[in-house]
C-alpha cells in the first residue's frame, strides 16, 4: 500500500483504478513490498471513487503475469 510520495498513508495514495467492461485500470506505483520481487501476486490498494474518501478506496489481487506489471531491483521485467 505504501506509495513514494505518501508513506503508508493510505488515504494519499494516488494509485487508481477504473472500470473497464469486466475489468479494471490500474494506474500508480507501490514502494516497500517485502519478497514483491519473488511474488506472483500482489494486493494492490487503488482508488476507485475519489470522492468518497477512505471509502472509495478497493483492495485488488493482481496477478504478476498481467501486462504493465512491472518489479523493481534485479529482477526488473516489463511485460
Amino acid at each position: 500500500m505504501t506509495e513514494p510520495h505518501c508513506g503508508s498513508d493510505l488515504q494519499a495514495i494516488k494509485t487508481t483504478a477504473v472500470r473497464d467492461g469486466d475489468d479494471y485500470i490500474i494506474n500508480g506505483s507501490k514502494i516497500y513490498i517485502s519478497g514483491g520481487i519473488n511474488a506472483d501476486l500482489a494486493l494492490v490498494a487503488a482508488k476507485t471513487d475519489p470522492s468518497a474518501g477512505s471509502k472509495g478506496i478497493s483492495v485488488f489481487l493482481v496477478e504478476s503475469t498481467r501486462d504493465g506489471y512491472v518489479r523493481g531491483g534485479t529482477s526488473t521485467r516489463w511485460a
